[in-house]
């Protein structure tokens, strides 16, 4: 279990570098842990881009090519990295007849307008409670693993990352008392990323 005071972590295997401009305020309850890979193979130009991009994207942590992790957000603070989510009853074919009717509509008035239907099902989604959806960056801790897709795809992490990873995944379900089951791989629940982001790595 990780020692966390005021969301900062200490261990010998974790160096601690906090950007502000991740944290977007107050993280109450976490429901899950989404494993993303970067659009770079740089940790120089992902970490330039947490300094400097406007948007203040980015994750709660970062884990470089040799496997050293990095914290560059605290984890009871909120970081916009999850997006659009899609109908998670779907994935797990669970959906109720509301869902069914729902989400049926949303397909038939946004048949040709992928942006609107994909905001329209993560505003459907957002009002479940969490065990019945995707987590979203209210609610989620975020990992990115260094390593960009290449033509498309998103290849495997190193052996080293991938050792790290598995982890790190281990020590924060332990910490923050979360099931296994609520581990996802970004491209799986964003409909706007690469579907194979995140999917082949270790946890």
């Amino acid at each position: 279990m990780l020692i966390v005071n005021n969301g900062l972590i200490t261990n010998a295997r974790i160096d601690v570098n906090i950007y502000p401009r991740l944290e977007h305020g107050p993280m109450k309850d976490v429901s899950g842990i989404i494993l993303h890979q970067t659009s770079s193979d740089s940790i120089i130009t992902t970490m330039a881009g947490y300094t400097f991009k406007p948007a203040g994207n980015g994750a709660h942590f970062l884990i470089n090519p040799a496997g050293q992790i990095y914290q560059t957000a605290r984890i009871n603070q909120v970081c916009y990295h999850v997006g659009r989510i899609k109908a998670y009853c779907k994935q797990v074919h669970m959906c109720t007849p509301r869902d069914e009717e729902v989400l049926a509509g949303i397909e038939k008035a946004y048949a040709n307008n992928d942006a609107e239907r994909f905001k329209q099902v993560d505003a459907w989604e957002r009002n479940k409670p969490a065990a019945l959806r995707y987590p979203t960056n209210d609610d989620s801790i975020g990992i990115e693993v260094v390593g960009a897709p290449k033509n498309g795809q998103y290849v495997s992490p190193s052996n080293a990352q991938n050792a790290s990873s598995r982890w790190l995944v281990s020590e924060l379900l332990m910490t923050l008392k979360l099931d296994r089951k609520r581990i996802f791989a970004h491209g799986h629940m964003d409909p706007r990323k690469y579907a194979t982001e995140g999917g082949l790595i270790a946890y």
